[in-house]
């Protein structure tokens, strides 16, 4: 009962907000919202971002991702990124997810071991 009633004042406030705004669209959105209820609404604008930025993320940010992830796989022996269930056995194993963090630390600590000898 709660919840219809804060999501039936949020429409009210929402679309009187708007109603009483200069630009003409912005009142026939208003109406909208108010004839349609603003749960609705924020479930349809979410389903329109759903879509676009899952078709952006498909065709421009995988692409990059992967060429990345070839490149530092190619350049970082350590590098890889462990699947969940290596991470659920060897939570450790998160350092390698790191681009060359491990290299560093070889290049590192041999340097160490070179100077104290």
């Amino acid at each position: 009962m709660f919840k219809n009633k804060f999501w039936q004042v949020v429409t009210i406030l929402t679309s009187s907000y708007l109603m009483m705004g200069l630009l003409p669209e912005l009142r026939i959105l208003g109406l909208l919202i108010l004839s349609m209820g603003m749960e609705t609404w924020m479930l349809l604008t979410g389903i329109q971002l759903v879509a676009v930025f899952g078709g952006l993320y498909r065709q421009q940010f995988i692409p990059v991702a992967k060429s990345v992830n070839y490149f530092l796989e190619k350049h970082d022996p350590f590098f890889f990124i462990p699947s969940i269930q290596q991470l659920k056995k060897f939570p450790q194993i998160a350092a390698h997810s790191v681009p060359f963090m491990l290299t560093g630390f070889v290049f590192i600590f041999s340097s160490e071991g070179i100077n104290a000898s």
